[in-house]
């Protein structure tokens, strides 16, 4: 194919684009309603809380060279990394607003002009899980990016060629990105697949999966070249291939596990729609199956099966994933898939449970942006209480050779005790609302948003002899003097609500 004709079809279709700007534009209004409390929140999600100040990069460290170059364009600084808050949410959730589009063309071109389509394709970016992703102040625009390249390229599927090349630079940007949306690609190969054998076109449906294989294999094979393994709370090395049975079935598993306890509080509202959405994807696929109807029914239970799968992405074949929230970016589209699958033309039903599952994810959106704000006054409170403590006893004789103070966070200050009840409801707020006071280092970093530079010195975390300064109802707070020229604090944090967090 000549290359004139390749610019004519990729203008083509960027021109059907923006011929859909009314209905971009809906959907953008619909993530907004979604994420208005988070965005009345402005929460500093956890690496916020050190980006906000230092205006770190670091996105290379887990190979996400696209988002370092992203986040340099943004902030047109190489240096220092701009907090553009609420710019960067506006950004993220035009490039979701975008993807919805895509993947509704994709999936249905015939539902484009379905407000109840439209509604649908909101799933993307209001599903639960991706509320995480969106609560990134820094981060969120690079990780729509990689939702948004893993959906592009199938706007060319009908070009086998263009849809090779276009799928290899995608793909490439989507692994550089955030590698949390790497399942997504094949999840709309197999769907794509999976309607043509509906239709009895066979042939079809093995060049579609084909030439995403051969796709992804081709950018499996650039991205080695560039990638480090990382070695932290995620181990990204490769399953070996003699554990790599074991390793996917347990990580199935735990997948499973994990969605299933997110839900299984006093509220599983959630489940029952998708649930509800899974029987009206195989009774449409049965119903419109120009193929033998058992075989369709088989068919289509074993596709809903494998797409879940591959909602967990290349998390299934590495060492340790984490099944953090931010991490089932591919669970959204798949239950998406689902849901705007099951719009049924002529079947109340459908339509229904669309409304109510759209309606769902609005209201949880708002009530975790709720919390947030909710959490970060307690937040706040808790550490102008226990600075106001510590500063009656530093000053800067106690300061260390790096001009630091050596300070050791203990305990868990738990959450907002408003919003603490509302998680045996809702398990998975418990997962989405971080705490940044307990034993771990950001603990530590979130000092210097209050002007008060710590380090937690090895040595002092060996100290025994310990001296009680002060101890509240909200901490207590020890110091002590392992060699002559060093003090060390301990701040010991009290959860006043009870509360086991997670992080």
């Amino acid at each position: 194919m000549q290359k004139t004709t390749i610019d004519l079809i990729f203008l083509a279709k960027i021109r059907q684009l923006i011929k859909l700007k009314y209905r971009i534009l809906f959907v953008f209004c619909i993530y907004i309603i979604g994420v208005f409390a988070l965005l009345i929140a402005n929460f500093n999600y956890i690496d916020d809380m050190n980006r906000i100040l230092y205006g770190t990069f670091a996105f290379s460290w887990w190979n996400r060279h696209t988002s370092t170059i992203m986040a340099s364009i943004l902030s047109l600084n190489t240096e220092y990394f701009l907090a553009i808050f609420p710019y960067s949410l506006f950004i993220s959730i035009f490039i979701l607003a975008l993807s919805s589009i895509i993947l509704l063309k994709v999936i249905d071109n015939k539902l484009i002009n379905s407000k109840i389509a439209l509604l649908a394709s909101v799933g993307i970016g209001l599903s639960p899980y991706y509320l995480e992703n969106l609560s990134y102040k820094f981060d969120a625009p690079f990780m729509a990016l990689s939702v948004f390249v893993s959906i592009f390229p199938f706007l060319f599927i009908k070009y086998k060629k263009i849809f090779i090349i276009i799928s290899i630079i995608c793909l490439l940007i989507m692994l550089t990105s955030y590698q949390a949306s790497s399942g997504i690609y094949m999840m709309i190969s197999i769907f794509l697949a999976f309607k043509q054998i509906l239709k009895n076109n066979n042939k079809e449906a093995i060049n579609i999966i084909i030439i995403s294989c051969v796709s992804y294999f081709i950018v499996g094979i650039l991205y080695l070249m560039l990638y480090r393994p990382e070695a932290s709370y995620a181990n990204t090395n490769i399953l070996p291939l003699k554990y790599l049975l074991i390793g996917l079935d347990k990580h199935i598993t735990q997948y499973i596990q994990t969605l299933y306890s997110d839900w299984g509080g006093g509220n599983r509202v959630y489940l029952h729609l998708i649930l509800g959405f899974a029987v009206i994807f195989i009774i449409k696929s049965v119903s419109n199956a120009k193929i033998n109807k058992s075989i369709a029914l088989l068919l289509s239970i074993a596709a809903i099966m494998v797409l879940f799968v591959l909602s967990f992405g290349l998390y299934l074949i590495i060492v340790t994933p984490t099944f953090t929230p931010r991490s089932f970016v591919g669970f959204g589209v798949f239950i998406t898939i689902l849901c705007i699958y099951s719009i049924y033309k002529g079947k109340m039903l459908s339509n229904i449970l669309v409304v109510l599952f759209i309606h769902f994810l609005i209201v949880f959106a708002n009530y975790y942006g709720q919390s947030l704000k909710a959490q970060n006054d307690y937040q706040t409170f808790r550490f102008i209480i226990v600075l106001n403590d510590l500063g009656k006893f530093i000053n800067t004789g106690h300061m260390n050779i790096n001009s630091t103070f050596n300070i050791q966070v203990l305990g868990n200050s738990g959450v907002n005790p408003v919003i603490a009840k509302s998680q045996i409801h809702y398990p998975l707020i418990k997962r989405l609302t971080p705490n940044l006071q307990h034993e771990w280092d950001w603990s530590i970093a979130a000092f210097d948003n209050y002007g008060l530079s710590a380090t937690a010195n090895d040595e002092c975390k060996d100290s025994k002899n310990k001296k009680i300064l002060i101890d509240t109802y909200f901490h207590t707070i020890e110091s002590s003097n392992p060699n002559v020229n060093q003090t060390c604090f301990f701040v010991t944090y009290k959860n006043i609500t009870d509360y086991k967090s997670n992080f």
